[in-house]
């Protein structure tokens, strides 16, 4: 990513209202040219480095924007921010593999599959103070969150209800989540231990070319 495009503008349209973020500065980011060399389910708490300076910060935003508002609300928000600011791509046509990236390297690079977005959106939300799980079920990643007022299918986890949310499509609709077979992990976001980061790798996986 070149200096130039690491500071920016962030905006989203939500309902009727469109919600802006700005002066996003990428380079704060203490993730910014890290890649994870291991995908491990007991890292799942950390791949959304909740404590990145620069995406906490737009969750900051959007929180203090969104004062008084419910929390189906606050995480419509955020998707819609996560859907409409990066274009769905497979890790197999960026990468050349499978790759848990972070949110800053989503964010940055404007693409990711359902695992990338999950992660963003799992950052931001966080950070605007909604409880929040990552969930894996077969080959998909998805958030999911505790809603006082939720419907529709969910997942119980630590005694808590938590709504799925759909990263891999354009819309939030009920969808199959996942099948009665499918083993299924969840895991709440932590501050990422000592441990984690040193499985991140400066360098960049070999991008496929088409």
């Amino acid at each position: 990513m070149n200096t130039e495009t690491r500071r920016r503008t962030v905006s989203c349209r939500c309902g009727k209202r469109i919600y802006t973020v700005t002066d996003i500065d990428l380079g704060r980011s203490q993730y910014l040219g890290l890649y994870p060399s291991e995908m491990s389910v007991r890292f799942l708490s950390y791949y959304s480095t909740v404590d990145d300076y620069a995406i906490r910060d737009i969750g900051w935003q959007l929180k203090d924007k969104l004062k008084g508002k419910g929390d189906r609300k606050k995480a419509a928000v955020a998707l819609s921010m996560v859907m409409q600011n990066t274009e769905y791509a497979t890790d197999e046509s960026r990468f050349g593999k499978d790759l848990w990236e972070l949110p800053v390297l989503s964010l940055g690079d404007g693409k990711a599959d359902c695992d990338g977005r999950t992660g963003l959106f799992v950052a931001l939300a966080y950070n605007m103070g909604l409880d929040v799980i990552t969930v894996i079920s077969g080959n998909h990643m998805f958030p999911a969150v505790n809603l006082d007022d939720g419907n529709g299918r969910y997942y119980e986890f630590e005694n808590r209800r938590y709504y799925p949310l759909e990263t891999a499509e354009h819309s939030i609709k009920d969808q199959k989540y996942s099948d009665p077979g499918d083993f299924i992990h969840m895991a709440r976001p932590e501050m990422p231990t000592e441990k984690f980061k040193r499985t991140l790798s400066n360098s960049r996986p070999n991008t496929v070319r088409l």
